[in-house]
């Protein structure tokens, strides 16, 4: 009788091979999740914070991005932030202005995804090296999604252009990641494409992305050289790479200054000229003082830190600096000895210096020196760095101790310090709930420093506060006592106040002290105006358009200087160049209205009331007109519902002599329509 022998199963080589990608595939999404999830809970209390300062006028004042027009877009915005102008307009037709949640969503969808891009960025490095690199890409990604230092790019929605340039910088990390590991030549020619399109994207998502890009490869094919194929093109021809970094620079800068130049180019900013090398020194300082700023508390974070140039002729200043810049200088030469042995080091410390290289050596830029979004892509390869040391360590603990609570403690610590950066970040988003909350944050933690002091009293003046507006102007004024900017503001507001002798005696002041301010121009012409000395008011308004042929307010002021003295030609000339550049200008229409009216063609006054009214609805006076003109040609029932407008905004704003002669023009309309419909129905 024979006996049923069982074979032993051998198991499947590419099922186990299958289940390992699986179980890949699930850590990597769970990584991902988490990193997501922290992204979501450090900024979901941001979504209904404000529009701040350059807000203004990239968004909410920019008309270019009322409909999605990408010619118009490139036409009236700086070539270089085309990326992020188009998507402003992609959430002005989705959200308006109103919904600001909208705004915010697509800002920290960005902040998020290049966490996930660094993360991606790590993992690869780690596979390319032969580790697991999990560990060190989670918490470096995590750390880097809830940092409170990284808040200020996803809070200030203009900052969307330092996101874009990272996000394509990044992914052109991973590109190049992806093209060393590659051995196919159709593979390799794809990434270079992806390479051109991550470049020409972060080139025109702001200027500085001509730089990250090309230096991100460069970075890259350095920092793992020995990974790269013998015969590979790159090896044969990575002078090509160092080309593209100098013509990067080029673009950047405009012009290469002669080195006779170095201590006498530049400009003027605060203390001191802005050389290129005080530039060099102040921003060696200024390194330093961003790597404080890791430490992740938000009350060492400033909208305004006030950092000014370093003065050769001190020698507190000069010590200062020189000491940064040779401790930096030592710190890249430790980097570039570790490159053989730890190429990560390596590409993480100078990926950081490469975030602020071009602020060190460009004297052409911001003339603020210190803004925390500035170190945006430099935190990548600090935050990587540290998250190395750390794991290091405890890898080294793990191995010396040999016990599984190491492994504990050390999961348990990396969850604290992600949960306090979270809190920390939360606090922060506060700040930035508006102008007030931001600028007053700002004024506690730089007193001395004139620009909360002047978007404070801005705000306040804004929001109708004038009294308080104008105490902090003159706080400024203290700070700063020749600043135009300053009394401009002053002026503006004793303006709109009728105080006529205080409004002329500012803009005065500024025109003295320089000013090359349209507005200036404008408004002394406007004083003049209303002292009755036309002559001046008039050669106020054409140098306003000395500065600014298109000024809108200049051509809008003309316009009605000559329909005061009825040469119609002049007048609607200016009007006509007004709206050619402001095409959706309400004040401009209203005055076009009121000249049309002068004119005795009333049709046309109508047309252009009703363009007031539509671009402007709570336009008083607009409404009133529109009233009064459809009465005059017996169109009652069109009167109607203008008068009742005019009625309801005048109410709201006490206005009540104009109330009572709208109330009693209404009646007049209301009593002839009624009698209109009695005759009606008695014939």
């Amino acid at each position: 009788m024979k006996k049923n022998i069982s074979k032993i199963k051998t198991p499947d080589p590419g099922s186990k091979k299958k289940n390992r990608k699986i179980s890949l595939s699930m850590k990597h999404a769970i990584c991902l999740s988490v990193i997501i999830t922290a992204g979501i809970l450090s900024y979901l209390n941001s979504i209904d914070n404000s529009f701040h300062y350059d807000d203004i006028a990239s968004i909410t004042d920019n008309r270019s991005i009322r409909d999605i027009s990408l010619v118009r877009i490139w036409k009236e915005n700086n070539h270089f932030r085309f990326v992020g102008f188009t998507s402003f307009a992609i959430n002005y037709s989705i959200n308006g202005l109103e919904n600001i949640r909208g705004w915010h969503y697509v800002n920290i969808s960005l902040h998020i995804c290049c966490a996930i891009a660094f993360y991606v960025v790590l993992i690869l490095i780690m596979r390319l090296l032969g580790k697991d690199g999990s560990a060190i890409s989670l918490s470096a990604a995590l750390l880097f999604s809830v940092h409170p230092l990284l808040s200020e790019p996803v809070n200030y929605i203009q900052a969307r252009h330092v996101l874009f340039y990272s996000l394509f910088t990044l992914s052109s990390t991973i590109i190049s990641l992806l093209f060393i590991s590659s051995r196919k030549s159709f593979s390799k020619l794809i990434f270079s494409l992806c390479m051109l399109i991550s470049f020409v994207l972060a080139a025109l998502s702001k200027e500085v992305g001509i730089f990250y890009v090309p230096s991100a490869i460069l970075l890259t094919f350095a920092a793992f050289w020995d990974n790269i194929e013998n015969n590979s093109f790159i090896k044969k021809r990575f002078y090509l790479l160092i080309f593209l970094i100098a013509a990067a620079l080029i673009l950047i800068t405009h012009s290469i200054r002669p080195l006779t130049n170095l201590f006498s180019a530049g400009y003027s900013l605060g203390l001191g000229k802005r050389t290129f090398v005080v530039n060099l020194l102040t921003h060696s300082v200024i390194f330093f003082k961003y790597l404080k700023l890791l430490v992740p508390l938000s009350s060492h974070l400033n909208v305004d830190h006030n950092m000014t140039l370093i003065r050769l002729n001190s020698f507190s200043d000069c010590f200062l600096a020189f000491s940064s810049f040779f401790t930096l200088l030592f710190l890249s030469f430790i980097a570039w000895k570790r490159k053989k042995r730890d190429p990560l080091f390596f590409f993480l410390f100078f990926w950081g210096i490469m975030g602020i290289f071009p602020y060190m050596i460009v004297t052409k830029g911001s003339a603020e020196l210190m803004i925390e979004y500035k170190f945006y892509l430099s935190a990548i390869g600090f935050i990587g760095l540290i998250m190395v040391f750390l794991n290091r360590f405890y890898q080294y603990l793990s191995m010396k101790y040999r016990h599984r609570g190491t492994g504990i403690i050390y999961g348990i610590i990396l969850s604290l310090a992600v949960f306090f950066c979270i809190s920390e970040t939360r606090k922060r988003n506060t700040v930035w709930k508006n102008e007030m909350t931001l600028w007053g944050d700002a004024l506690s933690k730089s007193p001395q420093s004139i620009k909360p002091h002047h978007n404070l009293g801005v705000y306040l003046s804004e929001t109708g506060k004038t009294d308080d507006a104008k105490y902090y102007f003159y706080e400024a004024l203290k700070i700063q006592p020749q600043s135009a900017h300053l009394h401009s503001n002053l002026g503006t507001l004793f303006l709109n106040e009728g105080n006529i002798q205080k409004a002329f005696h500012h803009f005065e002041k500024a025109l003295s002290l320089g000013s090359q301010s349209v507005q200036t121009y404008n408004n002394m012409g406007i004083c003049f105006d209303k002292m009755g000395k036309h002559d001046q008011a008039l050669y106020q308004y054409y140098k306003a358009l000395e500065i600014d042929r298109n000024n809108a307010d200049a051509h809008n002021n003309l316009a009605v200087y000559y329909s005061k003295k009825k040469n119609w030609e002049k007048s609607f000339y200016h009007f006509d160049k007004a709206l050619l550049a402001e095409p959706n200008n309400a004040k401009t229409y209203f005055n076009m209205g009121i000249a049309y009216f002068e004119k005795g063609d009333i049709d046309k006054a109508i047309f252009h009331f009703s363009q007031t009214a539509s671009f402007e609805p709570e336009h008083l006076y607009a409404h009133y007109f529109l009233g009064m003109l459809s009465h005059s040609q017996k169109r009652l029932k069109d009167a109607v519902p203008h008068y009742e407008t005019a009625i309801d905004l005048a109410k709201k704003a006490k206005n009540t002599t104009l109330l009572k002669k709208i109330q009693d023009h209404y009646q007049a309309c209301i009593d002839q329509l009624n009698s209109s419909q009695k005759k009606d129905n008695d014939d």
